[in-house]
């Protein structure tokens, strides 16, 4: 298993369910590869409400650009975690590193 991480991704973004903003703070992303195989995750520092049937999401980063998240175990917790999920997504988050 040959594991690359590479820089964090971070700044001030606004996070939105559905369409409504929902949050706003700092996050941070962090990039790997296993095996070739990307694998992105991050949290998000500001305080959140979370929609009880969440689904994925939307951030917008600090450079005005969108990317899909999937919310990773509690809703509720502080710092928020999350997955990137859409290969459009994958690559913004990729060319930011």
């Amino acid at each position: 298993m040959v594991v690359l991480v590479k820089p964090s991704i971070r700044g001030y973004g606004i996070l939105f369910f559905r369409g409504s903003l929902e949050g706003r703070g700092a996050y941070e992303i962090l990039v790997s590869e296993e095996n070739g195989a990307p694998r992105i995750s991050g949290h998000f520092a500001g305080k959140v409400k979370v929609p009880e049937r969440h689904g994925t999401t939307t951030m917008i980063l600090a450079n005005g650009q969108r990317i899909k998240l999937q919310i990773r175990g509690n809703p509720e917790s502080i710092p928020l975690r999350f997955d990137v999920v859409d290969d459009e997504s994958i690559a913004i988050c990729r060319d930011l590193t």
